[in-house]
């Protein structure tokens, strides 16, 4: 049996909490290679807690730059992702992890792809979940819309609104009290209008299709069967290019696989990224 230890801390602007499964016997897990967790665009480490909690490796979650607890920088450019990937890798050596695994959601997904092909020494295996390797008009088309929104002073809710129905399956928002509580989390966030419209732009500007076609570091790619915003066709050139049969698919989920069903992502991720034996 495990226990849970966690630490939190901030490093070249980024949050981090540092959770380490420590066994009733006490001995430590410090010999496990971590597994950094990234999260999302407009979203925080705090997403992936329940998803943490079903994993059973010792786990590094980063909030990206103006989510959570991260520092808000106020020019664009610094949200870029491979000025963030710059971060990333400052934040691991400092905090002694010279290699590690690494799982990227969504726009997080972007970002590992940036971080991996930035910084190739620092990763052993990688897992991208519901994320793609380049925008795609079909996918910018559905972000310049949200930040014609942002810039239109649409209320955070309102944005939210239009999100929640593509980050989920039409089935998971019909339970009658899921809205509810997704509009409840959603108003605990606070995001400076920079940190969207920064977070937008790193979006717009992502392709990472040649140099990922180099790397042979992702492991797996994983998505639901009913992802709005990057579905099975986009996760499909994503496996080819990554030099995998295809991807993983969690039938009947949506896109933000983490909320939805973790119980299954976790159990996914384990396979393709088990901890050290």
């Amino acid at each position: 049996m495990t226990t849970v230890n966690t630490r939190t801390g901030q490093h070249a602007g980024l949050f981090f909490r540092l959770i380490e499964p420590q066994s009733t016997t006490g001995l430590r897990t410090e010999d496990q290679t971590p597994l950094v967790l990234l999260p999302g665009l407009l979203s925080d480490g705090r997403q992936l807690l329940r998803l943490a909690k079903r994993h059973p490796r010792r786990l590094c979650i980063v909030d990206p730059l103006g989510s959570g607890h991260s520092e808000v920088p106020t020019s664009e450019s610094d949200y870029q992702l491979d000025a963030q990937s710059d971060r990333l890798d400052t934040l691991l050596s400092a905090l002694g992890f010279p290699t590690v695994d690494l799982a990227g959601f969504s726009m997080g997904g972007m970002w590992a792809q940036h971080a991996l092909t930035k910084h190739p020494q620092r990763f052993r295996r990688v897992g991208l979940v519901s994320t793609t390797a380049a925008t795609d008009p079909r996918l910018r088309s559905i972000v310049l819309g949200l930040r014609a929104q942002h810039q239109a002073g649409v209320s955070r809710l309102d944005l939210f609104r239009t999100l929640q129905v593509m980050f989920f399956s039409a089935d998971f928002l019909e339970h009658p009290s899921i809205i509810p509580m997704l509009e409840a989390l959603w108003g605990d966030q606070q995001h400076a209008p920079a940190a969207t419209t920064g977070q937008l732009s790193a979006l717009l500007t992502h392709d990472r299709r040649d140099q990922l076609a180099l790397s042979r570091c992702v492991t797996t790619v994983i998505a639901g069967s009913e992802d709005f915003l990057m579905p099975p066709k986009s996760q499909q050139r994503l496996a080819t290019l990554c030099k995998l049969d295809a991807p993983v698919l969690i039938q009947g989920a949506g896109h933000a696989l983490w909320v939805e069903r973790p119980d299954e992502l976790a159990s996914a991720l384990f396979q393709a990224l088990p901890p050290d034996r």
